[in-house]
């Protein structure tokens, strides 16, 4: 001890850069594994807002490479058929729902807002993501079914096109279409620097009247409660490849996406 007490002393400089090195060294390793840690809170409860019991399958999946973009673009697309098959066949699924989406402008009177997300969907929406209705009502199975030219607007949505009136009754254009507003969605704020509310939810079939048919839906399974989540995966495969006739060891022909994906 008496040794090294006096090798530090002597190299006073060298002893001081040592202990900088190890304060760095382990300060860095704690930095980075609370940012991961962080970062995994942040994408369990912002981006996977529903954990662990919702399927998503659409026509591409997790694309990682020009390659697999390419195969993905060669597959049929997914069409309300087979929703409908999935929602009649599976004995695990509590909702299943078809979803398209795109960005477009909307319009009320002389403002116009751009790149808002128009969401078109089944019944069902709310057991597959958070759209809880702050004024107003929510979508009902009569607006769905019938195609009725109403919709849900978010809540930025709202504050720039109806910043002093009730939104609650008036219309706003979506591509040149009028929509009848009956809700609006509470606030859900940013994720990834994303912003939640600048959404408008209307029914499927009048978002196909708009923007035609020949577009590829996702379909979102939200799993019954207790229900295996493997078991609810491999289910949805199984039915989605007899009805697209799949053959025997040939890959799938959609992608199927979970949070733990």
């Amino acid at each position: 001890l008496r040794i090294a007490l006096d090798a530090l002393r002597a190299n006073k400089l060298r002893s001081v850069l040592t202990v900088v090195g190890n304060v760095v060294a382990v300060m860095s390793v704690i930095a980075v594994v609370a940012v991961i840690d962080g970062m995994n809170t942040y994408v369990s409860e912002k981006v996977l807002e529903e954990g662990l019991k919702v399927v998503y399958i659409d026509k591409f999946g997790l694309i990682t490479n020009e390659e697999e973009w390419r195969e993905a673009m060669k597959r049929r697309d997914l069409t309300l058929l087979d929703a409908e098959a999935l929602a009649r066949q599976s004995q695990l699924a509590l909702e299943v729902v078809a979803q398209a989406e795109s960005n477009k402008r909307v319009r009320h009177r002389r403002t116009e807002l751009r790149n808002v997300r128009i969401l078109g969907t089944t019944q069902g929406y709310e057991a597959v993501g958070k759209y809880e209705v702050e004024q107003g009502r929510p979508l009902e199975d009569g607006d769905i079914q019938k195609r009725r030219p109403v919709c849900l607007i978010g809540s930025e949505v709202a504050s720039q096109l109806f910043p002093v009136v009730d939104p609650i009754g008036q219309s706003v254009r979506v591509s040149g279409h009028e929509l009848r507003v009956v809700g609006t969605i509470l606030a859900r704020g940013n994720v990834l620097g994303q912003s939640q509310d600048n959404i408008v939810v209307l029914p499927l079939g009048q978002y196909q009247k708009i923007y035609g048919i020949r577009e590829s839906l996702s379909i979102l399974i939200r799993a019954k409660a207790g229900a295996d989540f493997e078991r609810v995966q491999d289910e949805a495969r199984v039915i989605l490849r007899s009805r697209r006739h799949v053959p025997l060891g040939k890959p799938d022909d959609f992608a199927i996406t979970t949070s733990e994906t």
